[in-house]
């Protein structure tokens, strides 16, 4: 009965409700009941950051990155993601909200579905102080909010930007 496995691309040509059922296996079972540890080789990196607790990026052989996946997501970008729909922007708004401290980039495009609704990105320092402030700019100058959400970076992004930065170098 060993404590230590190693899996190697677990769930690869699975269906989908087959893939479901390992990676519950391996997450529930094996680490969490039975206390095992599991060291995953995938090259599915979204795969791997339901399973894992901490990820290792690997490219020919180095290790280029090694954390849980928010402090790998942390080290390649420390702005948040946000994409707001909003009515009756103003360019003077939009002027205003670019020129807050924790706003590292603002786009605005109209929404394709419907022309009186603009579609914001912006990406954000320290989320937690900047987006009510972002919000709250939007709404004391008569701008609708009508969505706000937030998009965290894909592990498959942050893969290839490590290895880019990285790699680069070994």
């Amino acid at each position: 009965d060993p404590q230590i496995l190693f899996v190697d691309e677990p769930t690869k040509s699975l269906d989908p409700v087959a893939a479901r059922n390992i990676r519950k296996l391996i997450r529930e079972k094996l680490v969490k009941e039975q206390g095992k540890t599991v060291f995953l080789a995938t090259h599915n990196l979204e795969e791997a950051g339901q399973i894992c607790d901490r990820l290792a990026i690997i490219d020919r052989g180095r290790i280029l990155s090694l954390g849980t996946p928010s402090e790998i997501r942390t080290t390649v970008s420390k702005e948040d993601r946000y994409i707001l729909k909003a009515r009756a922007l103003s360019a003077e708004v939009l002027e205003k909200i670019g020129r807050q401290k924790k706003v590292a980039h603002l786009s605005s495009r109209p929404d394709p579905a419907n022309s009186s609704v603009s579609i914001l990105e912006v990406r954000l320092l320290e989320h937690e102080a900047a987006l009510p402030l972002v919000i709250e700019t939007l709404v004391s100058s008569g701008a609708k909010i009508l969505d706000c959400s937030h998009f965290e970076v894909s592990l498959e992004d942050i893969f290839a930007e490590v290895v880019k930065r990285k790699g680069a170098n070994v």
